[in-house]
């Protein structure tokens, strides 16, 4: 009985699984003023929007080592 010996680390099979997840979020704020000059009688709106957009990526990679062992018996001839 012949037993073939274990796999070196070369042998070794390895998956790498890769997993990428970007979230956006927009945020719009508006800010409204309003002015009046008694004197003048004059009224002055001015309005302010600002939008701020932020991205989120998040990676992840996660690796999968798969070791496969063969165990071979021949018999005798």
């Amino acid at each position: 009985q012949v037993t073939s010996p274990l796999p070196l680390p070369g042998d070794n099979t390895t998956t790498t699984v890769l997993t990428i997840i970007t979230k956006t979020t927009t945020t719009t704020t508006t800010t409204t003023t309003t002015t009046t000059t008694a004197a003048a009688a004059t009224t002055t709106t001015t309005t302010t929007t600002t939008t701020t957009i932020t991205t989120t990526t998040t990676t992840t990679t996660v690796h999968i080592i798969i070791i496969i062992i063969i165990i071979s018996s021949n018999n005798k001839i």
